[in-house]
């Protein structure tokens, strides 16, 4: 009897899809009032995603202004998401401003943030939109 060896197959890793990839996400600012810039947030908000948003908004938003997070093209928020919310929260408010967060109602990102008691937690708003339809 010959025994022979095979070879093991690789494992299998989960990857991340690459930046620009479908999920990855995205901001972009609108300064048309200085005072009030808001924040347009697309894709999921993971561990990823929070801090590539986190430093664009860091980046373009200094803290003394009136900030507007419009997460109404958000699928996915996560832990790292709602940590995020928190740190700008109290970064607005350090500099003397606010954070205000408009969520469809009914939505992934409205639940969340209704489920942690965020509003009341940090002090941040909620602007609720009227809520889209969920399949």
């Amino acid at each position: 009897v010959r025994m022979v060896r095979r070879p093991r197959a690789a494992p299998v890793t989960a990857r991340r899809p690459p930046a620009g990839a479908e999920g990855a996400a995205s901001v972009a600012i609108d300064h048309a009032d200085p005072a009030r810039p808001v924040a347009v947030v697309r894709g999921d908000i993971d561990a990823v995603g929070a801090a590539a948003v986190g430093v664009a908004i860091r980046r373009a938003c200094p803290a003394d202004v009136h900030l507007r997070l419009d997460l109404s093209a958000v699928a996915y928020l996560d832990s790292s998401g709602v940590r995020l919310l928190v740190e700008l929260a109290a970064r607005q408010a350090g500099g003397g401003a606010s954070l205000a967060v408009r969520a469809p109602e009914g939505g992934p990102v409205h639940r969340v943030l209704v489920l942690t008691g965020l509003e009341d937690a940090t002090g941040l708003s909620i602007e609720e939109t009227p809520g889209r339809a969920s399949g």
